[in-house]
């Protein structure tokens, strides 16, 4: 391909996997590994497609049907640096066997708020430990006094200024370690760095959800799209009726418990050693909790940590405070 933004859209008559096939044989053949050869030896990647899973159809109307998707876009790493917004969606196959491919740059970008998400990577800065305890003494402070006096100008600034070197401080590391990323594939001898930041590229896309249907059957997207998710949550967890007080109560009388009040007493407090074998036995980069951080952080700063978790915890078993 040119070293140009290039992209390719029509009917490429083969398949990438097994996943884009359905009847037929169920077989890795020749032609799908030359096909997905010729993308690598062309540095481009097979972009993914909402919509109908499959784009072509031999029109059978009996067990011999086959659906595959043998019509997509490719393109090179310039042009998806270039559209990182664009999205392709396959359309319902109708008079032809084959159905066609709708397109959108999406040059306005939605703005969705991202959390924050904790790097492992940081830990290996030979500073980071007595920055995230400094930073987080001096937050700590500042919000203390804040919730004493929280519209004094000074404190306000001050928690700003705070929160900017934090951000600052992290994007620092986010281009120290890209650095090293990209010495480290120049030392394997791989000359492709574009077209695999370009696969992880996307691999962020593939895991976007752009829309998704309401209760309704409607589709929804944009600014609504999460609420239609916190919505749909609450249907699908929420009793459609009332517990009767009643049925509820003869229902306890014939439980037999198995934990007794002594059982309850000695469950909490948690001792710091029982407190400790539990997060250093979570494994380290399991999927991180609300506040973005995953085990790995905790164990590795557990000294600074660990009396926040302790009581945190022992306020959930004790005094029924959310965790």
């Amino acid at each position: 391909m040119p070293n140009i933004p290039c992209t390719l859209i029509g009917d490429f008559n083969n398949i990438c996997s097994l996943d884009e096939k359905e009847g037929g044989s169920q077989v890795i053949s020749h032609a799908m590994m030359n096909f997905n050869k010729l993308l690598s030896d062309c540095e481009v990647v097979s972009m993914n497609a909402s919509g109908a899973p499959f784009t072509w159809c031999n029109g059978h109307q009996d067990n011999s049907v086959i659906f595959e998707r043998l019509d997509r876009a490719v393109a090179n790493p310039d042009w998806v640096r270039l559209f990182p917004n664009c999205e392709f969606q396959n359309l319902p196959i109708l008079r032809s066997d084959h159905g066609p491919i709708l397109f959108n740059s999406n040059d306005t970008p939605r703005r969705v708020p991202k959390a924050f998400k904790f790097e492992a990577m940081w830990l290996a800065h030979k500073d980071f430990d007595k920055v995230i305890r400094l930073i987080q003494e001096d937050l700590l402070l500042t919000h203390e006094q804040l919730a004493q006096n929280p519209f004094n100008p000074y404190l306000l600034d001050k928690d700003l200024k705070l929160n900017t070197e934090l951000r600052t401080l992290l994007d620092q590391e986010e281009v120290f370690y890209a650095q090293k990323a990209r010495a480290n594939w120049l030392k394997l001898r791989d000359k492709n760095t574009k077209y695999f930041h370009t696969q992880a590229l996307i691999r962020r896309k593939r895991n976007q959800i752009t829309r998704i249907r309401d209760p309704n059957g409607l589709w929804v997207e944009g600014d609504v799209l999460h609420h239609t998710f916190i919505q749909a949550f609450k249907l699908r967890f929420t009793a459609d009726q009332i517990p009767n007080p009643l049925l509820m109560s003869n229902f306890l009388q014939v439980v037999e418990p198995c934990i007794t009040s002594q059982d309850n007493v000695n469950l909490a407090p948690v001792s710091d050693s029982e407190m400790e074998y539990a997060v250093l036995g979570i494994w380290p980069l399991k999927a991180p909790g609300p506040d973005g951080l995953q085990a790995v952080f905790y164990q590795t700063c557990w000294k600074n940590t660990k009396n926040k978790i302790k009581d945190l915890v022992n306020d959930f078993l004790i005094n029924n405070v959310p965790l």
